[in-house]
């Protein structure tokens, strides 16, 4: 079956199994046309595994969320976001010791929790700025107590 052919096999039966009657979501239509060309495509494992209904499918991912809290490992790395990545080393194989924040970071993160007291309904964009060019106004004497 040739490609232009196998697309074309695939939008007709796409087409027969619509309801014209009904409105459909876009995952619905998503749905329909994923199990129509995985059947197309690979007609040899839709054989195997029959079709899921909506309840069978929601009580096989109860049954494997259950799974998985069972094997509750903390080393593992969480599916969803970044993986968790262990602690940086040094040429030695240290753990290496992180950086003292700067003058500039101590003054503006006591200067933004002063602000956020003083007036609570300003953004934290505002505080930032404001913080900012506090920072530019002091003296270098004054900027030197923070380091």
């Amino acid at each position: 079956m040739t490609a232009t052919n196998a697309t074309a096999t695939i939008v007709n039966e796409f087409i027969e199994q619509i309801d014209t009657e009904k409105e459909y979501e876009l995952n619905e239509l998503k749905q329909m046309l994923t199990d129509i060309y995985k059947a197309k495509t690979a007609p040899n494992k839709e054989a195997k595994q029959p079709k899921k209904s909506k309840k069978n499918l929601q009580s096989t991912n109860n049954e494997n969320k259950s799974e998985e809290t069972d094997e509750s490992d903390n080393d593992k790395p969480k599916k969803r976001g970044r993986p968790v990545k262990g602690p940086k080393l040094d040429k030695n194989g240290n753990e290496k010791a992180k950086r003292e924040p700067s003058a500039y970071n101590k003054y503006v993160k006591e200067r933004i929790s002063a602000l956020k007291i003083e007036t609570p309904e300003t953004s934290a964009k505002e505080l930032m700025l404001t913080a900012a060019s506090e920072w530019k106004q002091l003296s270098k004497e004054d900027q030197e107590k923070y380091k």
